[in-house]
């Protein structure tokens, strides 16, 4: 059930008109409440805990937080309506506490060695101040109010701090809540109606006519003055109502079901073929006709192999039921339990998964080497053969999921798989004997990998120029990745790219090779190529006997690469 308080006021006040003048007697109260109520008189002293000096005219009270932070509050007492504040009030405030307690209030309780004082005053004041700070959410707190004067008033305790950053609050709950008791999931088909009872968490002592709102499925209803309504339609109902005495608007939840025991048919036995030793069986077979004419799909149904576990209901069942495997005839306890009411259940159902094993007087075996039944070969490379000798009843062996390629024989009980596989993939063959009641079956698995032939074809420009950047290989369609490169002395070249640094290698020519290795399958791949670098013309020429006269010729010397064209400025 959830329960929900809607704070409206900043008042902090009792829940009810009387107070206890012993701490067993304790009322609850909260910050949601605008009455005061009364003080206590002629009461005698209780001692003097904390700073009091003494105790007379004890009021115990105990408060929950609701929401975690800092509280702050203000206490007084008069008979000056409406001030209520001309006359002297003390207190003393303990905790925090996991629920109400009185045995451990120190300075008060019997063997309370633990100083939990929070908060205590003993001044002649007619107004007092309450601080508690960083409370957690769930704590209770345990407070005495007195009455030094004995004179007849009324207490108000207010929160100060209620909205502001860092403020907690109270819970409200414990004061103006209203409970409609447990869910009533019922499983009996005599039963049509309830009648929801919504009862206060604290009795109301103000005088009041509370409104009781009653939904269902969030849908209003109807509204009452009394606390109860009697209802016929099951699902999950509500009542909203403000308490007499409070001003916050209290709430509860409570699901109704009106079912009835699941109504189920005997279920059939479910047969292996007649002569297997073992087979899987889907017991979820069972549920259509089980059930009939009702939905499987209304209910929650478990398998178990132990009765006690069926009827206890526990998690002892069967958690694959659609694949249960069994080499012997057994026994199927059936639990149904309706959706959402699991209390609401049968389980008186069972049934049998019948095996009528018949052995086989055939035989049939692996006699070639053990691990030849499972192979991981190439394509288009011959198998190891793989035999399996028949005897008994056999009179022939036959296979099924063979690749292509593969051939077969049968002679004197014995078969014979052999061959030359030309289909690539994983292949799970199944052999099977012919002429025995049962016939017996074996398995292995031919794995065959495709023959990779790797493409190393490439080409460089060429010739370059020395100081000419960098350059890459072009590589042929359906280049095979993950070979390397490598050159011929004096090459700067990438073995993973191919990249070659011009700049950074000696002019000359170069045989580059590329080499893909040999894999399971698959030969070596290479491929080479030629590229030459040239190296820049180095060219110089000078005249002697500079300057010359404007007339004659000049005879220049030339060293270096020739071919060149001479010019002047």
């Amino acid at each position: 059930m959830k329960k929900n308080i809607l704070f409206l006021l900043l008042i902090f006040s009792v829940g009810v008109y009387s107070q206890s003048p012993t701490c067993a007697g304790a009322e609850p109260i909260c910050s949601g409440n605008v009455a005061p109520f009364p003080n206590t008189v002629n009461q005698p002293s209780i001692g003097g805990p904390g700073c009091l000096g003494s105790s007379p005219n004890p009021a115990w009270f105990y408060f929950q937080v609701g929401q975690s932070g800092n509280l702050e509050f203000t206490i007084n007492q008069g008979n000056n309506v409406p001030n209520y504040d001309n006359q002297d009030v003390d207190f003393i405030l303990w905790g925090p506490f996991g629920a109400p307690n009185c045995n451990n209030l120190f300075d008060f309780s019997p063997g309370a060695t633990v100083n939990n004082i929070v908060d205590c005053s003993f001044l002649p004041d007619n107004v007092e101040f309450v601080s508690v700070p960083n409370a957690i959410s769930g704590q209770y707190y345990m407070l005495l109010i007195t009455n030094y004067d004995n004179d007849p008033g009324f207490i108000e305790l207010n929160q100060t701090n209620l909205g502001q950053g860092g403020a907690g609050s109270t819970n409200c709950n414990i004061v103006c809540g209203v409970n409609l008791g447990p869910d009533q999931l019922f499983c009996n088909s005599t039963i049509n109606n309830y009648t929801l009872t919504a009862t206060f968490n604290q009795l109301p002592t103000t005088p009041g006519s509370p409104i009781y709102s009653w939904y269902l499925g969030g849908v209003l209803q109807t509204t009452t003055t009394t606390n109860t309504l009697n209802v016929t339609q099951e699902g999950i109902w509500s009542v909203s109502v403000v308490r007499p005495g409070c001003s916050d608007v209290a709430t509860d939840t409570i699901e109704i079901r009106f079912d009835s025991p699941p109504n189920l048919n005997t279920p059939n036995d479910i047969l292996a073929p007649n002569g297997a030793c073992s087979h899987v069986f889907n017991l979820t077979s069972v549920e259509s006709a089980m059930l009939s004419p009702a939905l499987p799909s209304n209910y929650v149904i478990r398998y178990y192999l132990d009765e006690g576990d069926c009827f206890a209901g526990n998690g002892n069942y069967i958690t694959n039921p659609s694949a249960f495997s069994a080499s012997a005839t057994t026994t199927i306890y059936v639990r149904v339990e309706n959706l959402g009411n699991p209390a609401c259940s049968d389980s008186n159902q069972y049934f049998n998964v019948v095996i009528n094993c018949i052995p086989s007087a055939c035989s049939l075996t692996l006699t070639s080497p053990g691990t030849t039944n499972n192979q991981i070969i190439c394509q288009n490379s011959p198998i190891a053969n793989i035999q399996y000798t028949a005897g008994g009843d056999a009179t022939n062996v036959t296979v099924t999921g063979l690749p292509t390629g593969l051939t077969t024989s049968y002679a004197s009980g014995v078969f014979t798989i052999s061959g030359t596989p030309t289909q690539s993939g994983t292949f799970t063959y199944t052999v099977s004997t012919v002429g025995c009641t049962p016939n017996l079956t074996a398995q292995g698995t031919i794995v065959v990998n495709p023959t990779v032939v790797p493409v190393t074809g490439f080409t460089y420009p060429t010739p370059v120029c020395s100081n000419g950047s960098n350059i890459t290989p072009t590589p042929v369609v359906g280049f095979t990745t993950g070979g390397t490169y490598s050159s011929t002395p004096g090459l700067s070249i990438n073995g993973s790219t191919g990249e070659i640094n011009v700049a950074g290698s000696t002019p000359g020519n170069y045989t580059i090779t590329y080499l893909y290795p040999a894999t399971t399958c698959g030969p070596v791949g290479s491929s080479t190529f030629n590229i030459t670098i040239t190296a820049l013309p180095v060219a110089t020429i000078s005249y002697a006997g500079s300057p010359y006269c404007a007339t004659g010729l000049a005879t220049v010397t030339q060293t270096g690469n020739t071919g060149g064209v001479y010019s002047s400025t």
